[in-house]
């Protein structure tokens, strides 16, 4: 732990500073813990920013992928990875490309075959 003339630190292993740095967020003892898989400011549960093109993930929000991945397309409103709507294996922000088996494709939306 810190003295305590050194008000409102943190612990970044054995020194003590003002601020963790890029890339890792302040945990619950006052120390300094590393974010997710490039991801640059984020909190304990969550990354808020990313390096350069990547993007928070939907399936573990503390890492940051460079695509979305199989059942996920890319939110236009803030970056993150967004699940395709049931029965649908591949999407866009615009609605379904492609139906899970046994299921049709009709506008966009997967329907019982």
């Amino acid at each position: 732990m810190c003295e305590a003339t050194f008000t409102n630190s943190v612990v970044d292993g054995k020194n003590c500073i003002s601020e963790c740095p890029t890339g890792e967020y302040v945990s619950s003892d006052d120390s300094c813990q590393s974010c997710g898989t490039n991801c640059e400011r984020c909190g304990p549960d969550e990354c808020y920013g990313c390096a350069s093109t990547f993007v928070p993930s939907f399936v573990n929000l503390r890492d940051c992928v460079s695509e979305c991945g199989s059942g996920k397309y890319q939110s236009t409103d803030d970056d993150s990875c967004i699940d395709c709507s049931a029965n649908c294996t591949a999407c866009t922000v615009d609605g379904c490309e492609t139906c899970a088996d046994s299921f049709d494709l009709i506008s966009g939306a997967c329907y019982a075959g």
